[in-house]
């Protein structure tokens, strides 16, 4: 962390919360479950959820507009993600497209910075579930 930055009992609450998760979550229902019985204003999940992101904490799903905990916390870092469209469950992988996409951003001049990559399908249950 930079200088500065603590580790607050918002930013230990939401992790929890997204690790003890089932899948990934939207941000107003950690808002929900953040301190039963009592309201919580969403700018303080939010701001949880940025510094966490930021971290490598958790992976913003844009696709499905969700937060998952991150299996390897280790900073920040490139990922991928299988997406389920069945049962709504989400696997994060080693990140294996990563010369691919840069020998692509190089031919057309381009310097990427990161990668998320979100595929959506169906995972082994649910697709023999519908065969």
């Amino acid at each position: 962390m930079a200088a500065g930055e603590r580790w607050t009992p918002p930013r230990d609450r939401v992790l929890q919360l997204l690790l003890e998760a089932r899948g990934p979550v939207r941000a107003y229902d950690l808002v929900a479950a953040f301190a039963p019985g009592a309201y919580t204003h969403p700018p303080t999940v939010y701001r949880a959820l940025d510094f966490l992101a930021a971290h490598g904490f958790v992976h913003h799903l844009k696709s499905v507009n969700r937060f998952v905990a991150c299996v390897a916390p280790l900073g920040a870092h490139d990922a991928q993600f299988l997406i389920c469209d069945g049962c709504g469950g989400v696997a994060e992988r080693p990140f294996e497209l990563a010369p691919a996409l840069t020998g692509l951003a190089a031919a057309h001049g381009f310097v990427a910075s990161s990668w998320v990559v979100e595929l959506q399908g169906r995972c082994p249950g649910c697709a023999g579930a519908s065969a």
